[in-house]
């Protein structure tokens, strides 16, 4: 026994909770770092892509809501002090851009293809609407830009192609392919259930 809650509750383990979190942290910062770097290293603009959102679509679409939300405060912060805005301002934007998304989020039924794409869309398009919105009222920036908006939408769901594969494969992330329910049980893996006996859990 660890400091895990009850499993056969549905509730998730605390070490699992921390460990995501760690991990959509870490997957910010990296990737972050490595789109700050490209256009130095080949002399292009800066590209407005935002992976934090994109980290934090992924758990609105495979984590708990609270625990979403929680990770798109943190995951926030992170952007924050990457970019030089004001603290405060992408945890508040991923948030209520997160609260939005639930509207969207059984529309999706896995992580991946055409529907996954658009609510990647979506989402880093609120985002970056709420995110320029904040800074224009900080007086960072002068106003609203539809048009870089969209881009970063675009950018976003671009980016989960390469992302949300990786994330799939981390390993604190709930596998959407495969659910075990060990307090039945039963596996369940591609939509099919395969009950085994009680006596084959006490022989082993």
């Amino acid at each position: 026994p660890d400091d895990a809650t009850d499993a056969c509750a549905g509730h998730p383990r605390r070490r699992s909770t921390v460990s995501r979190t760690v991990v959509a942290m870490v997957m910010t910062l990296v990737v972050t770092a490595v789109f700050a770097g490209l256009p130095v290293l080949f002399g292009t603009p800066a590209w407005p892509v935002t992976p934090g959102a994109v980290v934090v679509a992924y758990a609105a679409l495979t984590l708990p809501p609270v625990e979403a939300a929680v990770t798109a405060a943190l995951v926030g912060l992170v952007v924050d002090a990457l970019s030089g805005s004001p603290i405060g301002v992408s945890s508040f934007a991923l948030v209520v851009t997160l609260l939005l998304s639930r509207l969207g989020v059984s529309l999706v039924p896995q992580p991946r293809g055409p529907t996954s794409f658009a609510f990647v869309f979506a989402f880093g398009f609120t985002h970056a609407l709420f995110a320029q919105a904040l800074l224009a009222l900080f007086g960072q920036r002068r106003a609203v830009d539809l048009v870089i908006v969209v881009v970063v939408g675009l950018l976003d769901a671009l980016l989960s192609l390469l992302l949300f594969p990786i994330l799939r494969r981390a390993p604190p992330y709930p596998k959407p392919h495969l659910q075990v329910d060990f307090c039945g049980g039963a596996i369940v893996r591609h939509g099919r259930k395969l009950r085994h006996r009680e006596s084959a859990f006490k022989n082993s």
